[in-house]
């Protein structure tokens, strides 16, 4: 293909996720997506390119109430600061019964306050 859509995009060789970084936001979540059941260990993985490479998550149960997170910390990406990294983590949480409705937060922390920035949220279904 060396025209892209009914526009005429002219592609100069093979795309690659690469060609496309600068239009991304800065935290991407691959894994989970949305929707997914998920057992044992959460495998979060995803590309992001912020503040000293630090990713945060918390992992909120949704039973009506805002309580503590079920799970909460942070990974860095393999990059930070002016250019996108991967990160990977396993998030270690216990399921008893269920089916669980949860949403994993995934953030970067203002360097500011601690508050959250460029919040992206996955809504998942924990299972035992």
């Amino acid at each position: 293909v060396e025209v892209f859509g009914t526009h005429g995009f002219v592609l100069d060789g093979p795309q690659t996720r690469k060609d496309y970084e600068d239009d991304l936001p800065p935290i991407v979540v691959e894994t989970p997506y949305e929707g997914q059941e998920v057992s044992g260990p959460i495998e979060l993985t995803g590309t992001a390119n912020v503040f000293e490479a630090t990713v945060s998550y918390r992992l909120v149960i949704e039973d009506g109430h805002r309580g503590p997170p079920a799970a909460e910390g942070f990974t860095t990406a393999t990059c930070g600061t002016g250019c996108r990294g991967t990160f990977k983590k396993k998030i270690r949480v216990m399921v008893t019964h269920g089916p669980v409705d949860a949403t994993l937060e995934v953030f970067e922390s203002s360097a500011e306050n601690g508050e959250p920035l460029h919040m992206v949220k996955v809504p998942i279904t924990l299972v035992p």
